[in-house]
């Protein structure tokens, strides 16, 4: 049974263990707009805990959300894209070489070539200065 009314994707979002950075890496080499932003305040949810939010045009149709949790106790890791919870964040790209040249360029990320999707179509993985892991793909031949 499919939700009523449901219409589309508002934003996806990801927590981030530093907001400065992470905004960093959106807006400079993803071109991510900043539409909206909140200091730290308290996270109705949990007691003790607080989030720091900013929500980022990246086109025409698709937002992200940023969060930044504090929380008592120890922190926790995001699970890598290996993980049962895994994620990853695929993105198109017209030139993966001049793509990976330019992620190569920025301290902290780590970017390498895949093999071939469906035998035509390039890609590459890479992660953030914080480890958050993405894919460039660059199409191929339409058959």
């Amino acid at each position: 049974m499919v939700i009523p009314s449901l219409m589309g994707v508002d934003h996806v979002a990801w927590n981030v263990p530093d907001m400065q950075q992470a905004l960093a890496f959106f807006t400079t080499a993803l071109g991510c707009q900043v539409l909206h932003r909140e200091a730290p305040h308290p996270f109705s949810v949990e007691p003790g805990t607080s989030v720091e939010t900013a929500l980022l045009q990246f086109d025409d149709h698709l937002r992200f959300e940023l969060l930044t949790f504090r929380a008592p106790g120890p922190a926790t890791e995001s699970p890598d894209m290996l993980a049962g919870a895994g994620y990853h964040l695929a993105l198109t790209v017209s030139d993966l070489d001049a793509a990976l040249t330019c992620l190569r360029a920025i301290p902290g990320v780590d970017a390498r070539e895949a093999p071939l999707l469906d035998g035509t179509r390039r890609r590459a993985f890479f992660t953030t200065p914080w480890g958050m892991p993405m894919q460039l793909i660059e199409p191929g031949e339409r058959g």
